[in-house]
């Protein structure tokens, strides 16, 4: 359940990455077995961040001892050839692990289809939905599960509904286990601007945008100079980095972040991304919060967003809302980058 982070913090050295589950997983279970689970997860997930790809499972058995690999695939294996419900009880290490990679196997990924909704990165919620309904040991399956599939489709692929609800010990929301696994997989080293854990995110050399959305004077689009209370915002929905105490006026479950960059081929499934940011203005709005939209120039996500805000609302085709848009920001510095607008017309 807890051997996710081992993986991250090992990203360059698979060697040095079994070494360490081995001693992690050592703290509280003595069974080697558990030792070879921890070390098989972390090589699939090793694998799943760097190529998205699900191969480095079965890669792991390469980093196990030679006497217990072939029963390793074995079990791997009738993972594979039996349906989820089938590993129950699963409180063991070994039904654990099986129940969560038969999940993950069993479960079709859906095409892309955006269109009709339909996005590969689905198969996150639809696997994890499925581990869950195992049953028996749930949260232990969940989390295994989870922790794959989210290497494998990463952060932007779980729907923003989830993290507005994510809370633990000691205060602790969903931003604040991202900026951990973040540092974790860069050395604890921050970034530029000390992102993720600096105060503030860095704001560009632009100015200070607030306007009405055309068809809703309750969605404000701004940038990150927009401060929520003069626009009496009760929500943000924000489409760039932000640091830990942006929007502090602002109720932590009514900050909302979604994982677009806005830098073409920069995006692992940018379409699902912008249709989910949409949904979740929506979904604000129905609960009766004045949102502002905003990513850190307001010059391209923004408007994205808010056209795909635009069509889900009023049915208003995609190019038309883009047009509009670019009517009303246009003098703002509007410089929506082209692979955005293709997602939008496609959506």
């Amino acid at each position: 359940m807890r051997t996710a982070p081992v993986a991250l913090a090992y990203l360059g050295d698979p060697e040095a990455l079994a070494e360490a589950a081995r001693v992690v997983s050592a703290l509280t279970h003595h069974d080697p077995l558990a030792a070879d689970a921890c070390v098989l997860w972390c090589a699939g997930i090793r694998r799943a961040v760097l190529d998205g790809t699900f191969d480095g499972v079965r890669e792991g058995l390469d980093l196990l001892p030679a006497g217990r690999r072939d029963r390793w695939s074995s079990w791997l294996a009738e993972a594979e050839s039996k349906p989820p419900e089938q590993f129950r009880p699963n409180g063991f290490v070994v039904a654990a692990l099986q129940a969560a990679w038969s999940a993950i196997k069993h479960t079709d990924v859906p095409e892309h289809d955006p269109g009709r909704g339909s996005f590969p990165c689905q198969h996150l919620e639809r696997a994890l939905t499925v581990a869950v309904r195992v049953g028996d040991d749930t949260d232990t399956v969940a989390a295994i599960a989870g922790a794959l599939l989210g290497a494998r489709w990463g952060s932007s692929a779980v729907p923003l509904a989830w993290p507005r609800i994510v809370h633990g010990w000691p205060n602790r929301r969903a931003a604040d286990l991202i900026r951990l696994a973040m540092l974790t997989a860069q050395g604890g080293q921050a970034g530029q601007g000390g992102w993720p854990g600096c105060a503030r995110a860095p704001r560009p050399a632009v100015a200070p945008l607030m306007v009405a959305h055309p068809h809703d004077p309750g969605v404000i689009l701004g940038n990150l100079y927009t401060d929520a209370a003069p626009v009496g915002a009760g929500a943000v929905v924000s489409l760039c980095r932000v640091g830990c105490d942006d929007f502090d006026d602002v109720a932590v479950v009514n900050r909302v972040s979604a994982w677009l960059v806005d830098q073409p081929d920069a995006n692992a499934q940018p379409h699902f991304v912008v249709d989910q940011a949409a949904r979740m203005v929506l979904e604000l709005r129905k609960e009766g919060h004045v949102v502002l939209l905003h990513c850190a120039a307001g010059q391209s996500r923004t408007p994205a967003v808010a056209a795909r805000y635009t069509t889900l609302t009023t049915g208003i085709p995609a190019r038309s809302a883009l047009a509009e848009l670019r009517g009303l920001l246009g003098a703002h510095g509007w410089t929506l980058n082209p692979e955005l607008r293709q997602v939008v017309e496609q959506l």
